[in-house]
């Protein structure tokens, strides 16, 4: 569902707001002041402060963090966001491409 980041909390107004829309990518701190990403099978709605969103172009990276691993943010502008995206998506095609090739290949034996 998503990715509980540790380290120093936020301090932040005990409680929760009212529940709104998330999507994947957004950041959020929990009571405790911990920071929660959501991830792809996240909820759809929530009622923590959202702080920041990962751009879609690193969630899978973000899910495959193992325990303890260090994660840092960097701000990105709306266009860098959709070029990392479009990039992404290019790099996945090539890659899909490739195993496509791969499954039609002839087995030599």
């Amino acid at each position: 569902m998503g990715v509980r980041l540790t380290g120093p909390a936020l301090s932040r107004r005990a409680g929760e707001l009212a529940s709104e829309a998330v999507a994947p990518g957004a950041v959020q701190i929990t009571n405790d002041g911990l920071p929660i990403v959501l991830g792809v099978d996240g909820q759809t709605i929530g009622g923590y402060p959202k702080v920041a969103h990962v751009i879609r172009a690193d969630l899978d990276a973000l899910a495959q963090l193992r325990p303890g691993a260090r994660v840092r943010f960097a701000l990105v502008t709306a266009d860098e966001a959709e070029t990392a995206a479009r990039d992404r998506a290019a790099a996945l095609g090539r890659l899909l491409a490739h195993i496509r090739a791969a499954e039609r290949a002839p087995v030599r034996g």
